[in-house]
């Protein structure tokens, strides 16, 4: 294979940040690739998007998450494991984050605790899908299985 062909077929992406006129850091998210007319390469075509906002909501849930005293987990449901859990899981189960997300979600809690946490959250799933966004829903509480005996 030549350079050109293989040139031709580069295609790169990502993000980059840049300083703006006004002093300001902005973040794009890029797509670019070669524009070819027979043996040459003549171009490049491609698109930025500005992700600046993005990134600043982003980088605010990640402080409020990493700093919250209550947990915050992510579930998906369909692989039954955690996939997001902030470091505060350690004070209230005794895991590490590292050891959570690699716990099954059948596995974290006793009994029928795990059947019915799925039975609600599906339950709730199904309110959402059908658009009932704003029904009030009754609080319930899960029993973890915790790595320590601390209350």
């Amino acid at each position: 294979m030549s350079k050109l062909s293989s040139e031709a077929n580069r295609h790169e992406s990502g993000e980059l940040s840049r300083l703006r006129r006004d002093g300001t850091i902005g973040y794009q998210s890029f797509s670019a690739s070669p524009v070819v007319d027979g043996d040459r390469v003549i171009g490049v075509e491609g698109f930025m998007i500005d992700i600046t906002e993005r990134k600043k909501i982003q980088a605010l849930y990640e402080l409020i998450s990493e700093n919250a005293a209550d947990v915050i987990w992510i579930w998906d449901l369909e692989e039954g494991r955690c996939v997001y859990v902030s470091p505060s899981v350690e004070q209230l189960r005794g895991f590490s984050p590292e050891e959570i997300l690699a716990q099954p979600l059948d596995q974290a809690m006793p009994g029928d605790g795990y059947r019915r946490a799925v039975a609600e959250i599906e339950s709730r799933r199904t309110a959402v899908e059908a658009g009932e966004r704003g029904r009030a829903h009754p609080a319930n509480e899960v029993v973890y299985i915790c790595k320590t005996a601390q209350p």
